[in-house]
């Protein structure tokens, strides 16, 4: 029976940085993976999902090309090119970490892992089986999309999941998406800017429900300018075929029926749990598996990073929590901070999050005060075109330490990263204020909404 250092089960954004933090940190490391290495964020989610979305982009702006002085004619797309184009970028981004797990010495084995004993594991492959045993296991098998229960069997060939959907080739000239939060919204803004007929059907009171109302909202307004139908409070009860046209019809409660010829079901992921032998050697979960600050399970060798945890279900956080579970496993004190993770979605214009958000700091009976900078106040937003959204900063009234912030507009995931480090080390927005940012750029609606909050507005030309 082979021995290692660690064993990491699972290879997507968790367990892949786990493996190459362990083995640069002289560790043997063995990382099981049943399925693709890269896991879904580099096959079926994240990375996929946008290269669709820059896709987009650049369909959008060749499309205004005259906004900018530039005459494009006889501007065109296809969702095939767009696929095509993302099968080169996932093929780039997998050579590259197949060769980082290589040049690391991380031995990558093939099949489904469970437990036999706290420290053993089977590896199950193609009737083949395996036993071999890790000094510290982490956990990162991930989630998968949760499934709708209620399909008849006829009408399953006309939905899917974004696994699905992510590779589709031929657009549906209509389409329902069942479920408003991010990942629909992000596949509604590729398949709407390629003409596509969208209805959105979302359970809560709005669209992201991940984040505070404003953002769902705005973004809904934004959606229904371009034609997508938006229905809030509204649930699908049931989905069925209807022969004489050829398409999945889906029942909501109240009676009301939705005619589509495809449905993406986007409503939740799920952690994969069930395959492990959890039970087998008593690590404690329920619907995902409890962890403890260090992302240990109740066995204190094991520990459970990313989707399989439930507690941020974020590509980044899995990262994130690999380097803490890795450096605690090592006998570092790290500990994961779960307050500071930023929450992005690729829509247009970006929208994203990072900290406590208005509603919530009021909820706490906090006294705060609120800075805002629209993009259309910002010079190098004019310059690019680019003046929807704004920046938000959320602050303690008496001391100003700053408490969140939410930012839409383009670029949102890039700057969201200066909010996120000001939080972290605790800063004001004082600071943040007599902060300098080179100028023109979109980094001054940071500086302006915490300015704001201190004193007053200025001129930014």
């Amino acid at each position: 029976m082979k021995k290692y250092d660690f064993v990491i089960v699972g290879s997507g954004s968790g367990g892949s940085t786990a493996a190459i933090l362990a083995a640069q940190r002289k560790s043997s490391v063995a990382l099981i993976e049943r399925n693709q290495i890269g896991g879904v964020n580099l096959h079926w989610g994240c990375i996929p999902v946008k290269s669709l979305v820059a896709s987009a982009k650049m369909l959008l702006h060749a499309r205004h090309g005259e906004d900018y002085g530039v005459t494009i004619p006889h501007v065109s797309a296809s969702l095939a090119t767009w696929v095509n184009r993302q099968r080169l970028v996932i093929a780039k981004l997998a050579e590259e970490l197949d060769r980082l797990l290589h040049r690391n010495g991380v031995e990558v084995l093939r099949g489904t892992a469970s437990f036999e004993s706290p420290n053993i594991l089977k590896v199950h492959h193609n009737g083949h089986e395996e036993m071999i045993e890790g000094k510290k296991i982490i956990l990162a098998t991930g989630s998968h999309a949760t499934s709708f229960p209620h399909i008849e069997e006829e009408a399953r060939p006309l939905t899917g999941t974004s696994n699905d959907f992510v590779h589709l080739t031929t657009l549906p000239p209509r389409l329902l998406i069942v479920g408003g939060g991010y990942i629909g919204c992000e596949l509604c803004g590729v398949y709407s800017t390629l003409g596509a007929k969208i209805t959105i059907v979302e359970a809560g009171a709005h669209l992201l429900p991940e984040i505070e109302p404003e953002a769902g909202q705005y973004l809904q307004g934004k959606f229904e300018q371009a034609g997508v139908r938006v229905l809030l409070n509204s649930r699908v009860e049931k989905i069925t075929y209807d022969a004489n046209a050829s398409r999945a019809v889906a029942h909501l409660e109240g009676g009301a029926l939705l005619q589509e010829e495809k449905i993406l079901l986007s409503i939740g992921r799920h952690p994969n749990i069930d395959t492990l032998g959890l039970d087998r050697v008593s690590i404690a979960h329920g619907r995902a598996i409890d962890v403890n600050e260090h992302l240990q399970t109740n066995l204190r060798h094991v520990y459970a990073i990313g989707d399989v945890n439930g507690r941020s279900l974020l590509s980044h956080s899995a990262a994130a929590q690999a380097e803490v579970a890795v450096s605690h496993a090592l006998g570092d004190t790290s500990s994961m901070d779960f307050k500071h993770i930023p929450f992005c979605v690729l829509t247009n214009p970006e929208i994203t999050s990072v900290g406590l958000s208005e509603n919530t700091a009021l909820e706490m009976g906090l006294r705060i005060r609120v800075g805002r900078c629209p993009f259309r106040n910002v010079g190098r937003a004019l310059a690019m075109g680019e003046l929807d959204g704004f920046v938000k900063l959320i602050a303690e009234e008496d001391t100003g330490r700053l408490l969140g912030g939410l930012i839409i507009g383009s670029h949102a995931s890039e700057l969201i990263a200066q909010v996120t480090l000001a939080l972290k080390l605790e800063a004001t927005v004082q600071q943040l204020a007599r902060s300098v940012c080179a100028r023109p750029t979109l980094s001054e609606a940071i500086q302006e909404a915490a300015r704001r909050i201190v004193s007053g507005p200025l001129p930014s030309v």
